[in-house]
């Protein structure tokens, strides 16, 4: 959260569009709305709209999309779509120059010594197995837990994450723990980094583990309670 107001970016605000969503779920237009200008903004969060249609609500994912690609075209008629045809390799360019220098697996298996394509089905592994997640914890109904995931696809799929990204992370926890507990505690590692961009190889490892801790103790199996022992009753007059 420092980071994210001291680069003065969108994370905070992105966070929001994501927190609406969570709470309006059930309301299409809201969490469609919210959501759809989270995408027109940075597209990253674009795994929260599956979440949306793996949990049945089919209407507020299209309507997020929907809005999302209104936004994004309005906004380029506006400079009557200058530099359009530019972007796509804008972003790639972009992405070869910053992606080695991220909180990604990616980054980090290229600091391990990975070779290059090895890094990336490793990161591409991570991302088809998180969106796996979604669908599977959606089509059981368990929405929050999709939710939970649904975020950290979202860190994970990037090719590009930065230290204040991770502040979505608060989201997660507030949904999962109303109340002080354990996942609040976990996101203090992120003390230790060297700044927005990555550091050393074991900065990164623990910055990219202080994350995983958080989604894993918010979608952990809520604590069985001991069932309530009933005293035995005396038995109604006239019976043995």
């Amino acid at each position: 959260m420092i980071s994210a107001i001291q680069t003065g970016n969108v994370t905070i605000p992105l966070a929001l569009g994501a927190a609406l969503a969570w709470r309006y779920r059930d309301h299409a237009w809201i969490a469609g709305g919210s959501l759809g200008l989270t995408l027109a903004t940075k597209l990253f969060l674009w795994p929260l709209a599956l979440w949306l249609g793996f949990t049945r609500r089919i209407a507020a994912a299209a309507l997020a999309m929907g809005v999302g690609a209104i936004v994004l075209l309005v906004s380029w008629a506006v400079i009557g779509f200058a530099g359009i045809d530019q972007y796509p390799g804008l972003l790639r360019r972009l992405q070869e120059l910053e992606e080695g220098h991220g909180y990604t697996i990616y980054a980090l298996a290229l600091d391990l010594g990975f070779a290059q394509g090895t890094a990336r089905a490793l990161w591409i592994g991570l991302a088809v197995l998180l969106v796996a997640g979604i669908a599977v914890l959606g089509h059981r109904r368990d929405e929050q837990r999709a939710f939970a995931v649904a975020i950290a696809a979202a860190l994970a799929c990037s090719p590009i994450v930065w230290l204040h990204y991770f502040a979505l992370l608060l989201v997660v926890v507030g949904i999962a723990e109303r109340s002080l507990g354990p996942s609040w505690f976990a996101p203090l590692a992120m003390y230790g980094s060297s700044g927005t961009g990555n550091g050393t190889t074991l900065q990164t490892a623990l910055r990219i583990a202080a994350a995983a801790l958080t989604v894993a103790l918010a979608v952990r199996p809520a604590r069985l309670t001991r069932p309530t022992v009933l005293s035995p009753t005396a038995p109604a007059r006239g019976q043995p």
